[in-house]
C-alpha cells in the first residue's frame, strides 16, 4: 500500500494537494473513512492519563468517545447527531437547555407512551422553588396548558410526601376573568361537576373574600333546575356553619319556595338548621316577614320539633312584635328544661322578672298502721317501720312495702324537689315489764339518706318503756330532691332475766306517718 502525503507549510494533506490551512492534518476521500482506535469500554476506561481530546471508538456502546480532561464523553449523546435512547445529560445553564420552535400547527414536542401505566411526558423539579413544568401563553385565546382525554383523566396531581405543607395547586389571577371554570356539558350525566374529598382533619373547602369593598356573596350558587341550590350533609356536627362580623351568616331568598331549608334525619336530637350567637348582640337565626300572612321563621313538624332553640345563658328563641303576635302557635306547646321543673299537673307561673317556671302540684302523703308481720320488735336489732295502709299520696312520692316489695326501698318517702317539708309521726309500742328489773328501753329514729349517706335527723328515746308507750311529734326538714326519709325503731331488754316481749301497735288509729311540702326552695 502506497500513501501520498502533501506538505503545505504547516498542514499535511492525505488525498489532497491543498490541505486546509486551519488543519494540521486534512484527509480527503470519497470512498474511504478515518479509522480510529477501537476498544471495549473496559479497555477505554483503563487508559492511563488520557490526553485532552483523545478519541476512541467504544465497541460496546458502538459510539465515539472523547476525553475532556475530566471524564469520557459520548459524542453521540453529548454533542449532536441522532440521539440514542435512553438519553440523559446534565448541564448548568440559566437559559433553556433544550429548545424546539415549531412555526406550524403541530406540536413542538410530543411524548407518547403505549404502556398500560406509562408516562407520555414527565417533568420534575428537585431544587427548592423550582418548576417541574413551566407553561406560558401570550396571545388572546391561547392556552398555556391544553389537555384532552377520550376516556381517562385529563389532569391528575398527587403529593406523595406526608410532611409536605405546600399547596398542591396554586392559581393566581391578576386579570378580570375567572380563575377557575369547570363545566360538565353532558346533560345525561348524574356525576358531580366537581368533587372534593379528603381524609384529613381540616376543612374540605375554605373560601376567603379579602376585599372589604366587595358587596357580592363570597359563594353564589344558581340552580336552574328543581333541586336545591346547596345541599350539605354532616355526620355529627353542623352541615353548614356560617360566620359573619356584621351581616347575616346565611341569607336565603326565594320567590316561590324556601329561602333556607334544613332537614335532619338524625335520631339524636340535632337540628336541620342550627343558629348560634356567641357575641353580645344579634341573633343566631333571624326571620323577617313584611306581609301579614308571611312568616319570618316557620317551623312545621309531623312528629318532631318545628323550631328548637337552645341557650346556655341567653335566649334560645326570641320573638318580638310591635303590633302583632310575638308568638303564635297552632297545636301543642311543650316547655321543659332549665329551671322550669315540669311535672304532672304543674302550673306555669313566673317570677317578678317574667321568667316562666312550672310550679309542681301539692306534695303530701299519709300512711297508717304497721304491716302486722313486721310489728314485733327483736332485742337490740334496728327494725324499719313498715307502715301498712296508704291513705293518700298526692304526688306518688311515698313508696309502700306493698308497692315495692323490697324491705330496703319500701316504706320510704322521696323528696321530689328542694324544699321545706313538714312531717307528723305517731308510734305506740307495748312492752312487758321485767320482774327482775330494770325495764326495757325503746328508741325511734327518723333517718335521711342523701347521696348514699344515711344520718339520723330526729331522735325519740324512752327509758322504762313498759306497757303502752307513745313516740312522735311534728317536725320540719329542709330536703334536697332525691333525699329519702325512713323511720327505724330499736328495743333493748336491759338483761336476759325473765321473759320480755315488745311490739308496735299495728292498727291505723294508733300508728301513722304523714308529710307534705311547705315551700319549694
Amino acid at each position: 500500500m502506497i500513501s501520498f502525503n502533501t506538505f503545505c507549510q504547516n498542514s499535511v494533506g492525505i488525498g489532497t494537494v491543498t490541505p486546509n490551512t486551519s488543519a494540521v492534518l486534512d484527509i480527503s476521500s470519497t470512498t474511504k473513512g478515518l479509522l480510529i482506535p477501537r476498544m471495549t469500554t473496559a479497555q477505554r476506561t483503563a487508559i492511563s492519563s488520557p490526553a485532552n481530546g483523545l478519541l476512541v471508538f467504544d465497541t460496546n456502546t458502538k459510539t465515539i468517545w472523547a476525553w475532556d480532561g475530566t471524564a469520557w464523553k459520548n459524542l453521540t449523546s453529548s454533542g449532536g447527531g441522532s440521539l440514542s435512547l435512553p438519553f440523559a445529560e446534565t448541564i448548568n445553564t440559566s437559559t433553556a437547555a433544550f429548545t424546539i420552535t415549531n412555526q406550524g400547527t403541530g406540536a413542538a414536542v410530543e411524548g407518547l407512551s403505549s404502556n398500560q401505566f406509562g408516562i407520555g411526558t414527565a417533568s420534575k423539579a428537585t431544587g427548592e422553588y423550582g418548576w417541574g413544568l413551566y407553561a406560558f401563553s401570550g396571545r388572546q385565546g391561547s392556552k398555556a396548558i391544553n389537555a384532552l382525554s377520550d376516556s381517562g383523566i385529563v389532569f391528575n396531581g398527587e403529593n406523595q410526601f406526608a410532611g409536605n405543607t405546600n399547596t398542591l395547586m396554586n392559581l393566581v389571577n391578576r386579570g378580570l376573568g375567572k380563575t377557575v371554570s369547570s363545566q360538565l356539558t353532558n346533560s345525561s350525566s348524574y356525576a358531580p361537576n366537581m368533587q372534593i374529598a379528603g381524609n384529613h382533619l381540616g376543612e374540605q373547602l375554605l373560601i376567603y373574600q379579602t376585599n372589604a369593598n366587595n358587596t357580592n356573596p363570597a359563594v353564589a350558587v344558581n340552580n336552574a333546575g328543581t333541586g336545591v341550590a346547596v345541599r350539605a350533609v354532616a355526620a355529627s356536627d353542623a352541615a353548614i356553619l356560617a360566620t359573619s362580623t356584621s351581616g347575616p351568616g346565611v341569607s336565603g331568598i326565594s320567590s316561590t319556595h324556601n329561602g333556607v331549608r334544613g332537614v335532619t334525619n338524625s335520631g339524636t336530637g340535632f337540628a336541620g338548621v342550627y343558629g348560634a350567637n356567641t357575641g353580645t348582640a344579634g341573633a343566631g337565626v333571624q326571620g323577617v316577614a313584611n306581609a301579614a300572612i308571611a312568616s319570618g321563621v316557620y317551623g312545621g313538624s309531623t312528629n318532631g320539633k318545628g323550631v328548637s332553640g337552645i341557650s346556655t345563658n341567653g335566649v334560645g328563641v326570641y320573638a318580638g312584635s310591635t303590633n302583632g303576635y310575638a308568638l303564635e302557635t297552632n297545636g301543642n306547646i311543650k316547655i321543659a328544661g332549665g329551671n322550669t321543673n315540669p311535672s304532672n299537673g304543674a302550673v306555669l307561673t313566673s317570677d317578678a322578672a317574667g321568667n316562666a317556671v312550672w310550679k309542681g302540684r301539692a306534695v303530701g302523703f299519709k300512711v297508717a298502721g304497721v304491716v302486722e308481720s313486721y310489728s314485733t320488735l327483736t332485742d337490740n336489732v334496728w327494725t324499719k317501720v313498715h307502715f301498712g295502709s296508704q291513705e293518700y299520696d298526692l304526688a306518688q312520692n311515698y313508696i309502700t312495702l306493698a308497692e315495692n316489695g323490697n324491705t330496703t326501698e319500701g316504706s320510704s318517702f322521696y323528696a321530689p324537689v328542694n324544699g321545706l317539708y313538714h312531717f307528723d309521726m305517731r308510734l305506740i309500742t307495748l312492752a312487758e315489764s321485767n320482774t327482775f328489773g330494770p325495764n326495757p328501753t325503746i328508741t325511734a329514729h327518723v333517718d335521711r339518706t342523701r347521696n348514699g349517706a344515711q344520718v339520723t335527723v330526729v331522735d325519740y328515746y324512752r327509758t322504762d318503756a313498759v306497757r303502752r308507750t307513745e313516740f312522735g311529734s311534728g317536725f320540719d326538714l329542709v330536703l334536697n330532691a332525691g333525699d329519702k326519709i325512713e323511720v327505724y325503731i330499736i328495743y333493748y331488754k336491759q338483761n336476759n332475766l325473765g321473759v320480755e316481749t315488745a311490739g308496735i301497735f299495728y292498727n291505723t288509729d294508733d300508728t301513722w306517718f304523714s308529710g307534705h311540702l311547705v315551700k319549694e326552695l
